[in-house]
């Protein structure tokens, strides 16, 4: 994948960013009694990784296609298809 993607130039002049991969709600610790800065934690960085700043966000639930009989759940958008035709 690294080929296509210098191929397609999306690799050339690209800094890298620092990606949280699983950067939900329940991995964001808030102190409420802080009104300048209430963010005091952020959890569950065993799969962050360097990554160029396009890839560094979860892609909208628009770009995948769900067939009808299947429940379209967004936290499936960064798994890869089992076969070819998913």
């Amino acid at each position: 994948m690294t080929k296509e993607l210098h191929a397609l130039g999306y690799l050339q002049d690209t800094s890298l960013t620092l990606c949280h991969l699983d950067f939900e709600a329940r991995n964001i610790l808030i102190d409420p009694s802080n009104n300048v800065q209430p963010i005091s934690a952020i959890l569950d960085w065993d799969s962050a990784v360097f990554a160029p700043a396009f890839m560094a966000c979860t892609p909208p639930m628009w770009l995948w296609a769900w067939k009808e009989d299947e429940d379209e759940d967004e936290r499936d958008a960064n798994n890869t298809p089992d076969t070819l035709e998913n």
